[in-house]
């Protein structure tokens, strides 16, 4: 029981469990010797925290705001995961700490170390002191250093059950100043929130995909004022060779659900599939605006509608063309599906085996003829026809016996840089590999941040910008390369970074 400790005024107790019996303990009784004065009782729990013989303790610094708990000073420990508690509204900005008589060090800067502010109790700092993750080798002592603040109440104007589920949402009834105040809503099908607007001179709230509210709390009491409108009726006029189709209210059927409201302002997504012979190509509104559908899985189309700020309602119909397919019998992975319309450009990723290299991409249409094909293997494409179209792809084994280098050049804490085709690869030490094979080339930023990649094969130079992955929230970039010569990759933030 050494991870808790109940502090009575200065006295500090830690429960033991009984000798006997194995049975899990739902209680302890700890007998407390009562003070001669008033006094109060602390209980707290630090779950990493270790005693051992031969062991250190924590002390405190004088600071009248600030009082230390989760430690005895008559125990011994291996390192520190303990609480400081503050007088109401006193804001920690920095603590220091030394180990014996050595130099103050910055908690916040050194590894093993830190201080957070409790999201659960008030005027509470969890501090955890291990530098390095090693034990400590003398005594602690903490200095603290902060502001004292005050406490102001923040009032919702319109958080009422009628557009909010009350017992969801989470309408912070006072804050510090100087704090960010966060506010979560949970809006009512019906309804969105508009606006909202602070009663404080100078301070703007962010409103956050609709559903946060966040602000700096001013130095006095604030009028947070939510506004909330109705959204508007959205529907789906029945349109010729179509045979399904649903609006959603996000561009996945998996994670958003089938809704006939939108928000002017917004996106709504319509799903639809036609008639065999027929694909949708547009969704068309009542101004007459029209937005592309594009390929969501098997025969289902999405198209992406902006509702306009003015709307009132929305209704769009669905216009389709002839569509012919493309099919193959390799592994090939067409980025639009196989349905497409006289006209339409046909890109595709071809599969490469291990150990073999491709010779040759033929799409031929119904009559036999073969139609041009824009090669950058090991992608394709051509336009399609007013016909059906197959693709074949021929290979050979590789077998030049000679080989080609690969490296990469890259900050290894911003990016991490592999391939699926070998996952032992060590793009920054490098490597090599068979002339001519194809591999699979991932880059990915830690924190989500755009970025370009420069890569040279042989003598040819291309620069590629990452890709924004809507669902993940950041930036990423993959593409598979034919190592036809010695490859040297380049990653960095912008295009002069990665540029030969």
């Amino acid at each position: 029981m050494e991870h808790i400790h109940i502090h009575v005024n200065d006295a500090v107790y830690i429960p033991t469990f009984p000798a006997t019996g194995d049975e899990n303990v739902q209680s302890l009784t700890v007998d407390i010797t009562v003070p001669d004065s008033d006094f109060e009782v602390v209980a707290c729990y630090s779950v990493q925290q270790q005693m051992v013989d031969g062991g250190h303790t924590m002390f405190l610094e004088e600071n009248p705001s600030v009082k230390l708990y989760g430690v005895s000073p008559d125990r011994s420990y291996r390192y520190f995961d303990c609480y400081l508690l503050t007088t109401d509204a006193y804001t920690i900005t920095g603590i220091e700490f030394r180990i014996g008589n050595g130099e103050w060090q910055p908690l916040a800067e050194t590894t093993g170390c830190s201080f957070t502010r409790s999201a659960l109790v008030a005027n509470v700092y969890q501090v955890t002191v291990r530098p390095d993750y090693a034990d400590v080798t003398g005594d602690v002592t903490l200095r603290v250093s902060g502001e004292q603040h005050a406490r102001h109440t923040i009032t919702w104007q319109h958080a009422e059950e009628s557009y909010l589920d009350l017992e969801k949402s989470t309408l912070p009834a006072e804050s510090i100043d100087g704090e960010q105040v966060t506010a979560e809503l949970w809006v009512k099908p019906d309804y969105y929130l508009a606006s909202a607007a602070i009663s404080a001179q100078g301070v703007e709230p962010e409103l956050i995909e609709r559903v946060y509210v966040r602000f700096k709390m001013p130095a006095e009491d604030v009028t947070v004022t939510l506004n909330f409108e109705e959204k508007i009726p959205v529907a789906y006029t029945p349109s010729d060779h179509i045979t399904e189709a649903t609006f959603y209210d996000a561009d996945d059927i998996y994670y958003g659900v089938p809704t006939d409201k939108g928000i002017p302002g917004e996106k709504v997504y319509l799903f639809a599939s036609a008639e065999e012979g027929y694909k949708p190509m547009r969704a068309r509104i009542a101004s007459g605006e029209t937005f592309t559908f594009k390929h969501y899985a098997y025969e289902m189309y999405r198209a992406a509608i902006l509702i306009s700020e003015s709307a009132a309602e929305l209704a769009a119909s669905v216009e389709v063309a002839q569509a012919y397919t493309v099919s193959t019998k390799n592994d090939i992975s067409f980025d639009d599906g196989t349905l497409y319309a006289e006209g339409e450009t046909v890109s595709m990723a071809i599969y490469v085996p291990d150990g073999e290299r491709i010779t040759s991409v033929k799409a031929t249409d119904a009559e036999g003829h073969d139609l041009p094909v824009t090669l950058n293997l090991p992608y394709a494409s051509f336009v399609m026809p007013a016909s059906d179209v197959s693709v074949e792809v021929t290979y050979e084994q590789i077998g030049t016996g000679s080989t080609v280098s690969v490296i990469a050049y890259y900050d290894a804490d911003t990016y991490d840089v592999y391939s699926s085709t070998n996952y032992d690869w060590d793009f920054a030490e490098g490597f090599t590999m068979e002339r001519g094979a194809t591999f699979y080339l991932s880059v990915s930023d830690y924190e989500g941040s755009n970025f370009y990649v420069g890569v040279k094969i042989g003598d040819t130079v291309t620069v590629y910008p990452a890709d924004f992955d809507d669902m993940m929230g950041g930036y990423s970039f993959g593409k598979a390369l034919v190592a036809d010569g010695d490859v040297v990759i380049k990653v960095g933030a912008t295009e002069d970074q990665v540029a030969f």
